[in-house]
């Protein structure tokens, strides 16, 4: 069983990122929930503990973050355009840190 006091240096990250065509709809139909349901249910079968699990769903020009906690799906309300490149990878940074 891992520990609950691991360093964390030591946690492991699980991201999901989903690509979508382009297309005139928003990024907001193409949120993996289901996705990040599953690889939680994978995680607790094989006994790993990876809190929180991270998504991202993109067309490419337009990107939406998510965050899996215990039951709770948290997305982020504005989808972030590929012209604040910063602020996207500011968000992955955030991710892995």
């Amino acid at each position: 069983m891992p520990s609950a006091t691991r360093s964390k240096a030591s946690q492991k990250k699980l991201i999901t990122i989903v690509f979508g065509e382009h297309s005139t709809r928003s990024v907001e139909e193409g949120i993996p929930k289901q996705s990040l349901g599953t690889r939680k249910k994978f995680n607790a079968k094989h006994n790993n503990i990876i809190e929180p699990i991270y998504g991202t769903v993109t067309t490419g020009s337009n990107w939406k973050f998510l965050k899996l906690t215990n039951q709770t799906l948290f997305i982020q309300s504005d989808e972030t355009s590929i012209e604040h490149i910063e602020r996207i990878l500011g968000m992955f940074i955030k991710m892995i840190s």
